[in-house]
């Protein structure tokens, strides 16, 4: 009978033992679980990492005017006006950079301002109006930062994004939101495939580039609805179609 009940005993205990090792298994699972999730979160809360290199790679466009002017003596005296247009991101480090063509049209003299406050004046060599990109080249006597291409068709709705532009002339400003949408037909010509995003971009974002997490640009800036909130890109595969670099 005794040895019957101290069986009896092993056993319950044994149970216990095992159940409890079993919670604090779980337990440990459950926070190593919480800890990778954390470590996640962490890594994607900022994107600093990821902005701080390409910054250097995004430019803003200015047209300079000439004005003439004739005085009470008749003579003549000039000046010259910039006049901030939009930005645009290097592309290749001998220095070529694509915009907008919108964003260049008319102007008779580009200058393209660099995130370290220097300028250079800018050629318009190419691009495809229809498609409203413009590709511009500068003679730099150094190697250029640029950002690389990524596929556009491999980004998917809901990836993050990053904006960097000149919104009201504000030089490397960021922004970041998520690809709401591809595939977006905005009626404004032969590109029928905008990438639609909710990050914030303004008129003089416009020419900028839409990077990826990797760092890569997916789109060219180029539409938003006003007071909504919803900006459109043009992919970067339609891109390369219309520049060669």
């Amino acid at each position: 009978m005794k040895k019957a009940f101290y069986l009896h005993f092993m056993v319950l205990a044994l149970q216990g033992i095992s159940n409890v090792h079993s919670k604090v298994s779980l337990l440990n699972q459950k926070t190593v679980l919480s800890q990778q999730k954390s470590d996640t979160y962490i890594n994607v809360s900022s994107l600093s990492d990821i902005v701080e290199p390409l910054i250097s790679t995004v430019v803003s466009i200015y047209a300079v005017e000439t004005n003439i002017e004739i005085s009470f003596n008749n003579k003549l005296s000039k000046s010259q006006k910039e006049v901030f247009l939009g930005s645009g991101v290097i592309v290749d480090g001998s220095g070529y950079i694509v915009t907008n063509e919108n964003v260049v049209a008319g102007a008779e003299n580009i200058k393209v301002k660099f995130h370290d406050g220097s300028e250079l004046v800018a050629e318009l060599v190419g691009g495809d109006s229809k498609i409203n990109i413009a590709l511009l080249k500068v003679n730099s006597p150094t190697a250029l930062s640029y950002a690389d291409f990524g596929d556009s068709n491999q980004s998917r709705v809901g990836d993050q994004i990053i904006v960097i532009g000149s919104p009201f002339g504000l030089k490397g400003t960021v922004t970041n939101g998520i690809i709401s949408s591809k595939g977006r037909d905005m009626g404004s010509g032969i590109v029928n495939d905008f990438i639609q995003t909710n990050a914030v971009v303004h008129m003089g974002s416009f020419g900028g580039p839409m990077f990826n997490l990797e760092g890569k640009v997916i789109g060219i800036n180029s539409l938003h609805v006003s007071h909504s909130g919803i900006s459109f890109a043009i992919p970067s595969n339609t891109v390369l179609e219309a520049v060669e670099c």
